[in-house]
């Protein structure tokens, strides 16, 4: 147990493949990867960790002092990511809130990474969403998964998965973190 959070060390990987072995046999709540962003093996390793136990919370920590890679760390299915600076209280806050079911990120990474965010999508393209796919959009960026949305508005989770094609084509974007991203930043594309 750590700290008597409720927390228990149940493996130690190190590396990366190691960590997705130990991901696939032990199946943890939360999983903590330290990793080096900038090498692709380090999205390869949150992939496999993913793909290995779908249900573990993966927590990364980056090691690199790029901010910037926050959006694609999240879109490969991280719940949090961090850099290796964070204070070990942050750290065990981070684990309960991503075993929540929240994203925590590193505000100076966010604030970066919305900064150098520009997806091709203007506020006409936003304009062109349906009443129904605006609500999709704002279930979206509030980090709502497909059958979530499906629920919230009493859809099939087929039709939700075409309201989020439709919504991605129509704004310009390539994946739901950065449609959410977008409708952050223009709330006229989710109203």
């Amino acid at each position: 147990m750590l700290a008597g959070v409720g927390l228990e060390v149940v493996g130690v990987a190190r590396s990366p493949e190691e960590a997705v072995e130990l991901a696939s046999t032990l199946t943890p709540d939360v999983a903590f990867l330290t990793l080096r962003l900038a090498k692709l093996e380090g999205f390869a390793a949150l992939q496999g960790v993913r793909q290995a136990s779908p249900k573990t919370a993966v927590i990364v920590i980056n090691l690199d002092s790029d901010g910037g890679r926050l959006l694609e760390v999240l879109g490969h299915g991280a719940s949090c990511y961090l850099w290796h600076h964070i204070s070990g209280p942050s750290l065990l806050l981070a684990a309960e809130a991503a075993l929540q079911g929240l994203v925590v990120a590193d505000r100076a990474a966010l604030r970066n990474s919305l900064a150098n965010c520009s997806p091709t999508a203007d506020a006409a393209a936003a304009q062109r969403l349906t009443p129904r796919e605006r609500e999709v959009l704002a279930l979206m960026a509030r980090g709502l998964s497909n059958r979530e949305i499906a629920q919230e508005l009493t859809l099939s989770v087929a039709t939700v998965r075409t309201h989020v094609s439709n919504i991605l084509g129509r704004l310009g974007v390539s994946d739901r973190v950065q449609a959410a991203v977008l409708a952050a930043r223009d709330p006229s594309a989710n109203s």
